[in-house]
């Protein structure tokens, strides 16, 4: 009779204990939850084709930045002729220009998807969230305030940090390789060993500094949801949080075959598809890390 309850109480002890995830399947759940925000409506809109409008919006606007630029350029070329300081200026103000404007719209992009992923109780971390209803209006958010401006200043050059180290380095040395081994005059042979040494150290430079920014995933969840919070705050908060290389990494693989379609396809699908899965994967990463 006592061993039988015992193994009756025993039997209900072990309560089945709720396995956490691995980083590949932790990494397949939130790609399915960002598909699933997607799915969501605002202003009479789907989420996706919202986002999709919004990154054409983004890409116009780009495109007639290049195009001013470009008839000042010829301009200037027509007036002050040959002279090398035109381009120069040129270039300079067509990085100013989408430095300060195209990048902070590119930005809003990811605040959007924020939004769209915050929980139905519209709170975040255990905190309440004020959001109010996605209007078209929502992707000139950086400019509706220099406290917004900053904001979204301090994501963009984050991300632009990391890509400028994860391949504008790269890319940089092996240039200076390539033009030292010119003017060297080496033999052919050394010229392609020295180069695919540098090609092997810039792809494990890149694939270090992509692993490093796992670190950083989510950041902008946090920046865009918790709007009242300053900048050194929120990045406290976020610091709180465990976040794991590994899942980010991924994440981020689990996407590739999503950015191949985008290539396969002449970039069709990466505004229709890639483009807003990528960002709402971001924001749901962001939206379920757990405390440390």
């Amino acid at each position: 009779m006592d061993t039988n309850t015992h193994i009756s109480d025993a039997g209900t002890v072990p309560a089945e204990a709720k396995r956490s995830p691995g980083p590949w399947e932790a990494a397949a759940q939130i790609r399915r939850k960002a598909g699933e925000a997607l799915g969501g409506h605002s202003v009479g809109l789907s989420h996706r084709l919202f986002l999709t409008l919004s990154l054409v919006i983004l890409i116009t606007a780009a495109i007639a930045l290049y195009a001013v630029v470009f008839c000042l350029s010829l301009a200037g070329g027509l007036i002050f002729g040959d002279a090398p300081w035109v381009d120069a200026v040129a270039n300079t103000l067509l990085a100013a220009l989408l430095l300060g404007l195209a990048l902070p719209l590119a930005v809003s992009l990811g605040r959007l998807s924020c939004l769209m992923v915050i929980p139905e109780g519209r709170g975040a971390h255990g905190m309440a969230v004020l959001v109010s209803t996605l209007s078209p209006t929502d992707l000139f958010y950086p400019f509706t305030s220099l406290r917004a401006y900053g904001r979204s200043m301090a994501v963009g050059m984050e991300a632009l940090a990391f890509l400028t180290c994860g391949i504008g380095l790269p890319m940089l040395a092996g240039r200076l390789v390539w033009l030292s081994l010119l003017t060297a005059g080496q033999t052919p042979w050394i010229c392609a060993l020295a180069m695919a040494g540098t090609v092997i150290l810039g792809l494990g430079w890149g694939f270090g500094v992509l692993l490093l920014s796992g670190k950083r995933m989510g950041f902008s969840y946090f920046v865009f949801v918790h709007e009242e919070l300053s900048l050194s705050d929120v990045n406290r908060l976020y610091r709180s949080f465990h976040r794991p290389l590994l899942p980010a990494l991924c994440l981020r693989v689990r996407l590739l075959g999503a950015y191949a379609l985008s290539v396969a396809g002449v970039c069709v699908p990466f505004v229709f598809y890639s483009v807003p899965l990528g960002l709402c994967c971001k924001a749901v990463y962001g939206r379920d890390l757990a405390k440390s």
